[in-house]
């Protein structure tokens, strides 16, 4: 089993993507996917961090793109497994603006809360601390 574990912080898209990375790190160095944000010759010509930010943008871009990252980038088996772990849940909601706020940790729960319920890939299973303060993704868990 895979485990992805990170604290959301600031900028919980961000953050998972950088974890993303650290432990799918081979299978987002061998993206032809990810290689079209990188705009460079191939993908090993990527640095680490623009294939981040190539992970970060597939996240923003919808809420199914977590799910589209797994399918397209990472190809879990039928026999992997994945756990994201999200220590500090309740970090999403400190720390700026409430509107900013809002916005960014509705995307956030609104990418996981996708993820988890998808039937086209392997299941992603998601555990979260303080998820008390987020009815809608407790319901889910």
């Amino acid at each position: 089993m895979k485990v992805v574990k990170f604290k959301p912080g600031t900028a919980p898209i961000n953050n998972l993507s950088i974890q993303l990375y650290e432990v799918f790190k081979n299978e987002c160095n061998k993206s032809d996917v990810l290689n079209k944000d990188c705009k460079a010759q191939t993908i090993k010509d990527c640095k680490p961090q623009t294939i981040i930010e190539a992970i970060q943008n597939k996240l923003s871009l919808s809420f199914f793109g977590l799910i589209k990252l797994f399918k397209e980038v990472i190809q879990l088996s039928d026999s992997d497994k994945c756990l994201i772990n999200i220590d500090q849940f309740e970090e999403i909601f400190r720390y700026k603006p409430k509107n900013q706020i809002e916005n960014e940790a509705a995307a956030f729960v609104y990418l996981l809360e996708k993820t988890i319920k998808q039937k086209e890939i392997p299941p992603i299973y998601c555990s979260v601390n303080s998820v008390r303060l987020y009815w809608r993704l407790y319901e889910i868990l």
